[in-house]
């Protein structure tokens, strides 16, 4: 059996998916998600950090290692918003081809969409007729997805990742409540642009954010829909907690605790701009990549 891999650098995190393609779908036969921070000041200064850069190209290093173990024939990498903004990206992925052997491509927030659209569809097993909205909760920008089944209607990325919004509006440790008032007022008017399908269309959430947020409300790690009503005590308890406290949340990954402030107030407006509980997946850009580049 053919065995590929696909790797997706985000703004926060770093994610190596090692599968074989399996009819419509995959086998997974190896993961690993790092959170790297690799879009740390990149919306204020424009450039990535020499020390996250050393620890994301051994990660990557790491990575091919990983990949080389387990036999992979090939592998799809792309990079995101944080390098989409970073102007010595080109440098970044000249030492990842030399360091790690492969070729890392950027891609823009629409082919992002479209990937991520693939993955959320194949995981809640829609047909070609089941229409359904994704959301793909980033470090550095969120995207919507419109569709039914693989086909999109509507897509659009925004620059309103966590990282993004915690380094521009949430400078207190925890936050004061005119920061985090400003952030609300900023991202509820950032949504208005996103159309809103029927209310009978599910929504679907995609991202470490979202993923935590369901284990911090249900407890353990199954995965379940919630709405606005449970998160109301979930943010309230993050916004008002210093990042040290907030590392020994049930449910929360403490490499997150930083992020999940802003990333309550991103989940909290939209779900006031949808009005219906959200489902939060497992699968992600990765799995949506792997599908496109080498079947399933």
């Amino acid at each position: 059996m053919s065995r590929y891999a696909a790797i997706d650098l985000g703004t926060n995190s770093c994610r190596l998916l090692i599968a074989e393609p399996d009819g419509d779908g995959l086998r997974v036969v190896h993961e690993r998600v790092e959170v790297v921070g690799l879009g740390r000041g990149v919306d204020e200064h424009g450039h990535l950090q020499a020390g996250v850069v050393e620890a994301v190209v051994a990660l990557l290093v790491e990575f091919a290692h990983a990949c080389g173990h387990h036999g992979v024939q090939a592998i799809a990498a792309v990079g995101t918003s944080a390098l989409r903004d970073a102007v010595d990206r080109e440098d970044f992925l000249d030492r990842v081809r030399a360091a790690a052997g492969f070729t890392m491509e950027v891609i823009d927030g629409h082919e992002e969409a479209r990937l991520s659209f693939l993955a959320a569809a194949l995981s809640v097993g829609a047909t070609a007729s089941d229409e359904l909205i994704a959301v793909d909760f980033g470090g550095g920008s969120t995207e919507f997805i419109h569709g039914r089944g693989d086909r999109i209607d509507h897509a659009i990325s925004l620059d309103i990742g966590s990282r993004r919004m915690l380094e521009r509006f949430l400078h207190g440790d925890p936050p004061t409540l005119a920061e985090w008032r400003e952030m609300s007022r900023f991202l509820e008017q950032e949504v208005q642009v996103v159309p809103i399908p029927p209310q009978t269309t599910p929504l679907i959430g995609i991202g470490g954010t979202v993923i935590h947020l369901s284990r911090m409300i249900h407890g353990g790690d199954h995965l379940a829909p919630f709405d606005a009503t449970d998160l109301a005590p979930i943010t309230e308890r993050v916004r008002t907690t210093p990042m040290a406290q907030r590392r020994s949340f049930i449910g929360l990954d403490p490499r997150r605790a930083d992020v999940i402030v802003a990333g309550c107030g991103l989940v909290e407006a939209v779900l006031a701009r949808f009005q219906r509980p959200i489902t939060p997946t497992s699968w992600g850009l990765r799995h949506g990549l792997f599908l496109d580049r080498f079947g399933g």
